[in-house]
């Protein structure tokens, strides 16, 4: 089963860098929001927003945009970013 790129990141699998180009939307006292844009075209999705508790580093809120630019917003994830890979906290 090959699963889509952004739903393996947001399964706590993947590599984030490997996957998207990221880009800094906004930077907030708590939180800093980002632009995630896959490497490899998509038909499902054409970019992943995130945006991430600066304390805490995990992933507080989760935009998928479509490519005709619908979007399914997801609820609050228990996802750190790490500098290697993003990891599920159990």
């Amino acid at each position: 089963f090959n699963m889509p790129v952004a739903l393996q990141f947001l399964m706590g699998e993947g590599n984030l860098l490997e996957s998207f180009t990221p880009k800094i939307s906004q930077v907030l006292d708590e939180t800093v929001s980002v632009e995630l844009t896959p490497i490899k075209m998509s038909q499902q999705y054409k970019q992943l927003n995130i945006i991430i508790n600066r304390k805490s580093g995990l992933v507080s809120e989760t935009t998928v945009i479509d490519p005709v630019n619908n979007t399914d917003n997801g609820a609050p994830l228990e996802i750190a970013l790490t500098a290697s890979r993003s990891k599920t906290n159990a």
